[in-house]
């Protein structure tokens, strides 16, 4: 890739969203007519979810200079490529935005700080945790966490899980619990924890050497496991998704064309490892800096050679693939936005 997305805290990752709101506008506005399944306000409606491989909208932020007035963010129709700015997503005051499909509106939250059902979400950028209804923006539940600052890396059913952030940022995983709002530490073990169920965690390490391992955090029992480290020992190693029982992980080097693909992986909990198909849309193709999980599908942008099959050391474009197990990896749209931040799921259209 061009560059890894942020680890850090939640205003370091989100300096890359802000900074797309001041790039050029790549791509056209809009259509002539109110497309079905849009309100009044050019927003999709929040009926029915549908998969990426078929025909959706997506919520996304694409780099532009904007006024005032200008929308933040909007619709990109898949597979069409047309884009519809959405002068909702204008949120007085927000630093973050994501689109809740639970409640049908723009929320200014991170889309993995949503719950499940889009009831609620954790608030952007505030002192404790606090859990806002989606649908009225009043705070349902506020835990204090000291002098810890923590940014959410999953929302389930029945817990919000965190990681310490900042600069006083200590290793482990945390959790929320929905019902009684009580912290609890459920490990002080170090790795950058990245996506998390109700039974695991999961993400890197690096050593001193730069070498990146792959680890799983049982949550039953506290053990930590080395359970992938890649053959050719890739130094950019990303957990960008859950893919069935097991996890999506990309792995990147330094290739003729810059940072490119060196392999994709589904890596199970025992540890054993499934490869993926790349397709010849994606050989030397940049690993994402924006992805998402969108039910079993995992969504991510990134930068393809145009000149492929020799080595990339002309054009790219910029596009989006996706991967669940029973459609493998695609790239389902070319001539995408360049940095296209992703912000919810497909919308049906």
């Amino acid at each position: 890739m061009v560059r890894l997305m942020d680890r850090g805290g939640v205003l370091e990752r989100f300096g890359k969203l802000a900074s797309c709101l001041a790039l050029v506008l790549l791509v056209g506005c809009g259509q002539s007519s109110q497309p079905a399944g849009v309100s009044a306000s050019g927003s999709p409606t929040s009926t029915l979810a549908v998969g990426v491989f078929g025909r959706c909208r997506l919520p996304v932020i694409v780099p532009h200079t904007r006024t005032q007035d200008d929308p933040r963010a909007g619709w990109l129709d898949v597979p069409a490529g047309t884009y519809s700015p959405d002068p909702s997503s204008n949120l007085a005051g927000a630093t973050m935005l994501a689109w809740d499909a639970g409640v049908g509106k723009w929320v200014p939250t991170e889309p993995q700080f949503i719950s499940p059902d889009g009831m609620s979400y954790v608030a952007e950028n505030v002192p404790g945790i606090e859990i806002v209804d989606a649908r009225t923006g009043d705070i349902v539940q506020r835990t204090p966490t000291g002098e810890l600052f923590f940014r959410a890396v999953g929302y389930t059913r029945s817990a919000v899980y965190l990681v310490s952030s900042g600069q006083s940022s200590q290793p482990g995983l945390w959790k929320v619990d929905n019902a009684s709002g009580k912290l609890t530490q459920l490990s002080s073990a170090k790795g950058d924890w990245e996506v998390v169920d109700d039974t695991a965690a999961w993400g890197t390490s690096t050593t001193p050497d730069n070498i990146v391992t792959v680890k799983r955090l049982d949550l039953s029992t506290g053990v930590v496991t080395d359970v992938y480290r890649p053959a050719d020992l890739s130094p950019g190693v990303l957990v960008v998704g859950f893919a069935g029982a097991g996890v999506l992980v990309i792995s990147s080097h330094n290739g003729g064309g810059g940072n490119e693909l060196s392999s994709v992986v589904v890596v199970h909990p025992d540890g054993s490892v499934a490869p993926v198909d790349v397709p010849a849309a994606l050989q030397h193709a940049a690993p994402p800096t924006s992805w998402l999980q969108d039910g079993p599908a995992v969504l991510f942008n990134t930068s393809y050679p145009l000149d492929w099959p020799q080595p990339p050391a002309g054009l790219h474009g910029w596009g989006l693939a996706a991967f669940d197990p029973g459609h493998g990896l695609q790239l389902l749209m070319k001539n995408t936005p360049a940095d296209m931040v992703l912000l919810g799921r497909c919308i049906s259209p």
